[in-house]
């Protein structure tokens, strides 16, 4: 299950804000999609003519190299940690995206929790 939608709503709607950054912590992603590459995206379209600069925070080795195989790292600020994103003069807005976990089927939620990945 992509939460890719909701993510790029929640982009969308601080960096219609104005803020002159806005980081995007993303720690609790552990995989990305076409649907997650393509919702980085559209935020960094919506936030270059506005002049707000986009930093994603990232730590799982499969987004990182699915934000480089798509170009993102060279259009996008990516750091190891919320610290070394902030660590810049710019006053910025942050956000932290945690993907979202649809209800446990009835009858079998430990094995449900156990097998469910955390997708953007």
């Amino acid at each position: 299950m992509s939460n890719a939608s909701r993510i790029r709503a929640e982009l969308l709607w601080v960096i219609n804000g104005g803020p002159a950054a806005l980081i995007a912590d993303i720690t609790a992603t552990l995989s990305c999609d076409h649907s997650g590459v393509e919702a980085v995206m559209r935020a960094y379209q919506r936030a270059l003519p506005s002049g707000t600069q986009l930093r994603l925070v990232v730590t799982a080795p499969i987004v990182r190299r699915v934000l480089d195989v798509n170009g993102l790292d060279r259009l996008i600020s990516i750091y190891p940690s919320l610290e070394s994103a902030t660590a810049t003069e710019t006053p910025t807005a942050s956000i932290t995206l945690k993907p979202e976990r649809p209800p446990a089927p009835p009858g079998n939620r430990q094995s449900y929790r156990q097998g469910q990945r955390d997708d953007l």
